[in-house]
């Protein structure tokens, strides 16, 4: 499913869970909705702006994620310009401690934007429609970036 879809579910029940049960819900229906809605867009909010750090034996083996206030506000391209890693803090006894570095990946003109690729990295070799697809499917919207424009102009 959907990332809108999965995170809708976790609200649904995390709204139950809080408000005491089905009982509750059928009591004052409006309430439940406006919790699940407000859950709904704090969840995607974190789903769409996290990072995940490389960094294993954390979150159950499956690395951990971070918010980065400046980083996530960066755009997605299917050509971008920048490029993120996580570089561990070498003073730091915290398996969590270091940062996210982002780097331009090319000469990046006055004025231009930095960019990141929202996908895997084998994105920038898919057709328009199967990177506008899974990006409309993981992240919410049909990418309009230079590139996208210009071979959506081209058909």
């Amino acid at each position: 499913g959907s990332a809108r879809q999965k995170c809708r579910a976790a609200a649904e029940k995390a709204a139950e869970a809080a408000m005491g049960g089905e009982e509750a819900i059928a009591g004052n229906p409006e309430k439940w909705k406006a919790e699940v809605t407000v859950l709904t867009d704090a969840l995607l909010r974190w789903e769409m702006n996290r990072f995940r750090l490389p960094i294993q034996g954390v979150a159950g083996g499956d690395g951990a994620h971070a918010l980065y206030s400046l980083v996530s506000r960066l755009n997605h391209a299917c050509c971008p310009t920048a490029a993120i890693s996580w570089e561990p803090s070498e003073d730091s006894e915290d398996a969590l401690g270091g940062r996210c570095v982002v780097r331009a990946t090319r000469d990046v003109e006055p004025g231009e934007a930095l960019c990141l690729s929202y996908g895997p990295p084998e994105l920038s070799g898919w057709t328009m429609g199967k990177r506008r697809a899974y990006l409309l499917r993981q992240n919410g919207f049909v990418c309009q970036c230079p590139r996208c424009i210009e071979e959506s102009e081209k058909r």
